[in-house]
């Protein structure tokens, strides 16, 4: 019976167990940069190191998110472009986005109203309040071309093509950005990044290496960044000025995407436990919520902003407990919360009506 099971559930659990650690990561991620830690600490303190470091495994999260939708798109079988997928995730968005306006309002006594409300209802709209998902719905729109495209590009072809993005976009973004990828948020970005995650696995990287050379390159990525932003001196290339936040500025940095890829490979591979399955069934389809939440203007900009700027000149041993400990809080907080709009999503059966409404015909 549960060999049955086990050949019934072809779930990639490594890679369910990836998404939750990038949504932690995430909110590591805002919480040293808005809550005021990175630009107030004292500098050649150990403090300085340490943050940085969690800093930089961190801030791959993102590039993390997008690579995982082009590692799962490569399947047996051609599918369609499910875009009742993406309307509930719209609707997700539009939920939260109201939601989190209201409560937040009447908690700090803002008036409520109703062209806020109205504005909310259109989340991609507000001043890129939300550019994860609107770069996302970008590459969303495009995605049946670009699934078709890789379909149709053989192994050494999608080498060649990954080979490019990497040195002639992703280490040629260190210096300038002629291609616009706006720090790597761009739909630009987001298509390299999915076009990338489809071919790792399209070209079986995950089988060239092992777990133990991946974990020791991701090391050596990580302590690469690192030593730049600690003991990185100014220097100039092609008269652009080379920093010691240069490889940490943009989401298109060369390390941070290397990293990134890493990440997948690594989870990819990975065996995960019988008893962790349920845990993960659990929490992955939540992570998406800890981004709303925890990227709600009201929440940035009220409740997050400089939030743990009194900690910053505190020792590691005082700073990265409660760094850790509001992590963990928000990430189950934001989790628990989801679960409410779960069941009222499946009870109102959103996703079902959608899809008929989208395909089916008289």
């Amino acid at each position: 019976m549960q060999k049955i099971e086990e050949i019934k559930d072809k779930r990639n659990y490594g890679i369910d167990l990836l998404r939750i650690l990038a949504g932690f990561y995430v909110i590591v991620l805002h919480a040293f940069g808005r809550g005021g830690v990175l630009e107030n600490l004292p500098e050649e303190t150990i403090s300085f190191r340490v943050v940085w470091m969690l800093e930089i495994i961190s801030y791959s999260a993102v590039n993390i998110f997008v690579l995982i939708s082009g590692f799962n798109s490569i399947t047996e079988k051609e599918r369609k472009n499910d875009w009742s997928g993406i309307i509930c995730l719209w609707l997700e968005v539009v939920y939260y986005s109201v939601f989190v306006y209201i409560i937040l309002s009447l908690v700090k006594g803002f008036t409520i109203r109703a062209e806020s409300i109205l504005g909310h209802l259109f989340p991609i709209l507000n001043n890129g309040d939300y550019w994860f998902f609107s770069s996302y719905i970008c590459l969303f729109s495009l995605k049946p071309i670009i699934d078709k495209g890789i379909r149709n590009t053989d192994a050494l072809q999608m080498k060649i093509l990954i080979g490019i993005f990497f040195l002639f976009i992703s280490v040629y973004s260190v210096i300038r950005d002629p291609f616009f990828l706006i720090l790597g948020q761009s739909p630009f970005w987001f298509v390299i990044l999915y076009i990338i995650g489809a071919g790792i696995k399209k070209c079986q990287f995950d089988k060239k290496f092992s777990n133990i050379q991946l974990i020791v390159l991701l090391i050596v990525m990580i302590l690469i960044t690192w030593v730049s932003k600690c003991y990185g001196r100014t220097f100039y290339i092609f008269n652009h000025r080379i920093h010691d936040r240069t490889l940490i500025s943009s989401y298109t940095s060369p390390t941070e995407l290397v990293s990134a890829v890493l990440h997948v490979l690594i989870f990819s591979k990975l065996n995960i436990p019988a008893f962790l399955k349920k845990t993960i069934r659990f929490a992955a389809p939540s992570v998406f919520a800890i981004y709303l939440i925890n990227t709600h203007p009201l929440y940035w900009n009220y409740e997050l902003n400089n939030k743990f700027l009194a900690y910053a000149p505190r020792r590691i041993s005082v700073l990265l407990p409660k760094i850790m400990i509001y992590s963990i809080s928000f990430f189950c907080f934001a989790i628990l919360i989801d679960k409410i709009r779960q069941f009222i999503f499946q009870k109102f059966q959103i996703r079902e009506k959608i899809y008929k409404l989208l395909y089916t015909h008289k």
